[in-house]
């Protein structure tokens, strides 16, 4: 579960992906609009050189020559093929070709298909085709400036996309800050009253808890009923008591100015075995089974040993909230390997330059009891989200998974829960050390 912080880091990204998704769709489009009206000018006026020139060319019969036009500046040139057997001549204004040859490829390519006009297949050359009786006269036009146009248009526009984007960008990081920044400070001071009124309320509830413990030890009494509400302003206080302390650690941990808990080097071993002999009486005598089978290596892993003993305080003590009695609840430990390169020989190179750096340990606390769907799955650690308590029949805040996904998040690790063949299963998985 990530922190209050991260929350709106997020919720800042969303709001820049959001905002130049949109700019993006519009400037995409906006630019291939463009580059296609671009683009169809080109065309077509390679296209008026060719009709122009074929009009000319209709002027004039195969005997008579084309006469130059001075007034096209495009480079064009026109051959003509006689069925007589009498040589083809060109002739044009000008045209852009290494030698003779590739005139006589290009004509014979023309010749060969059935169009009566197109390119010409592997030369920047567009044509038109006029055959008649006693010969056939071919008029090509050279679009390889317009070629380099297009090219040059497509990099100015992709050029001229990246700049628009890049300042949209810089702005839509400014305006979502200066969307999110009320949101923030707003959140800020909630945290920081839940913080003060609830340290402020531990003094006067500890002196209730207090109070009520002497009454109750002190009443010389035998009524039933007063004993009955002693013992309920008591259990209430406690509850109390109970909600506002998770609620300060979560405020605590939420604050912007906390300090990070130093990380050491642990056995996590000896945090399981202390957990573990901490909670067999209490399982014992709740009539429920707690199973266990830790290894004798030594496990280390870079964390603080206080918070994972609350980690594990919150999970057994969910296993025996959220089970029917007589049952199990079992605790297991699995190793697993974090691919940092693919490979046989990188694996290698992992084993010898990473040694332990590249394996995580994943501590599973599984409890009979009625399955969870997957939507309860992910929405348990949620801060105040219960069960339901008809079904579970336990007492709760709904706040300890938060405060475990918090822990384990100081920890670079992961929690997750997952359901199956009538087991409730808690994952919480950490990065190993040397």
């Amino acid at each position: 579960m990530e922190s209050g912080i991260n929350r709106f880091r997020r919720l800042k990204r969303q709001i820049v992906f959001i905002n130049m998704g949109f700019v993006t769709a519009v400037m995409l489009g906006l630019l291939l609009a463009i580059y296609a009206l671009m683009n169809k000018q080109m065309e077509q006026q390679s296209v008026n050189v060719l009709t122009r020139v074929i009009r000319e060319e209709q002027k004039s019969t195969f005997d008579t020559p084309v006469q130059e036009n001075t007034g096209i500046e495009i480079p064009y040139f026109t051959v003509e093929m006689r069925n007589d057997g009498r040589p083809a001549f060109v002739n044009g204004q000008y045209y852009s070709v290494d030698s003779p040859s590739q005139i006589q490829i290009m004509t014979s390519i023309v010749l060969h298909s059935n169009d009566k006009s197109g390119w010409v297949k592997g030369y920047s050359f567009r044509y038109i085709k006029k055959i008649a009786d006693n010969g056939v006269r071919i008029s090509f036009v050279d679009c390889s400036y317009e070629n380099n146009l297009r090219t040059s248009l497509l990099w100015s526009l992709i050029g001229l996309g990246l700049v628009v984007l890049s300042v949209f960008t810089m702005l839509s990081y400014f305006f979502a800050g200066w969307i999110v920044r009320p949101l923030e400070e707003y959140w800020k001071q909630q945290k920081q009253f839940i913080a003060d009124a609830s340290h402020e309320l531990k003094t006067p509830l500890t002196v209730i808890l207090a109070n009520a413990e002497l009454l109750i030890q002190s009443s010389a009494t035998d009524s039933l009923v007063e004993k009955r509400w002693l013992n309920n302003i008591y259990e209430e206080a406690k509850n109390m008591k109970t909600l506002i302390l998770e609620m300060l650690v979560l405020a605590k941990k939420d604050s912007v100015s906390k300090e990070k808990k130093k990380l050491d080097r642990i056995n996590l071993l000896d945090v399981l075995q202390e957990s573990v002999l901490q909670f067999e009486p209490v399982f014992y005598q709740n009539n429920r089974v707690l199973q266990y089978h830790l290894p004798q290596e030594e496990i280390y892993i870079s964390g603080n040993r206080e918070s994972l003993a609350q980690v594990m305080k919150i999970l057994l003590d969910n296993a025996i909230k959220y089970s029917p009695s007589d049952s199990i609840t079992r605790i297991t430990l699995r190793r697993s390997e974090i691919q940092r390169f693919p490979g046989a020989l990188l694996s290698k190179i992992n084993e010898r330059i990473l040694p332990c750096r590249n394996q995580q340990i994943e501590i599973i606390v599984a409890n009979e009891g009625q399955e969870m769907n997957t939507s309860e799955c992910r929405s348990i650690f949620k801060r105040f989200y219960r069960l339901d308590s008809a079904r579970s029949g336990a007492s709760g805040y709904g706040l300890g998974l938060s405060i475990a996904s918090e822990i384990i998040a100081e920890h670079k690790g992961r929690i997750w829960a997952s359901s199956s063949g009538g087991w409730n299963s808690f994952h919480v998985q950490i990065r190993m050390i040397k």
